[in-house]
């Protein structure tokens, strides 16, 4: 994030068919230096804890920069076959325009509540931006009651993106799985 704008980076996909993946692993990144713009992917079992971690894959030293050797497609390997998959587990897509200097700080939720075109599941709450004190939160009339909600504004350091942890709003797990799917099968 630069001036409050967040940049797309990567995204992850699961090398494995179906939707079993989706309660098979988790990725962390640690150990980001800010300074060099390198980080370490982790890929863990998805039943472990953080006080119990099972760790898979390590990926140390990551970068953005493509020009160097710790960068994260050439030690990952890509979905679309320019580099080759170095993981047993997953494989990634490249942002276009991701800045060369940047480092991942969190995770851009779904957009749509929308599953086969026109099928809604239900209404979640997806945080896709930050917002500054005053600014309206909208969602869309799935959640009319709560249309009229401002923000205190967002602390950058404090705030993640992806679904609300907001106690007004509700999520069905077996909805999440059959949209993460349904988004995986697109690539």
């Amino acid at each position: 994030m630069r001036g409050g704008i967040v940049s797309d980076l990567f995204s992850v996909i699961s090398i494995s068919d179906g939707d079993a993946a989706n309660t098979q692993l988790k990725i962390q990144v640690q150990n980001i230096d800010l300074d060099s713009g390198e980080f370490d992917v982790i890929i863990r079992d998805f039943n472990d804890t953080d006080n119990n971690v099972s760790v898979l894959e390590k990926f140390s030293r990551c970068t953005m920069n493509p020009d160097l050797p710790g960068y994260i497609a050439k030690k990952i390997g890509t979905a679309d076959g320019e580099y080759e998959l170095r993981s047993k587990y997953i494989m990634l897509n490249m942002a276009e325009d991701a800045p060369v200097d940047a480092f991942p700080a969190g995770f851009k939720g779904f957009t749509s509540a929308t599953l086969s075109g026109s099928t809604t599941l239900g209404s979640v709450l997806y945080k896709t931006q930050f917002y500054d004190a005053g600014e309206r939160i909208y969602t869309g009339s799935t959640l009319s009651s709560y249309t009229g909600l401002t923000s205190n504004g967002d602390k950058f350091r404090k705030t993640s993106l992806g679904l609300s942890s907001d106690s007004y709003f509700n999520y069905d797990s077996d909805f999440l799985v059959k949209l993460i799917v349904q988004n995986n099968t697109n690539c």
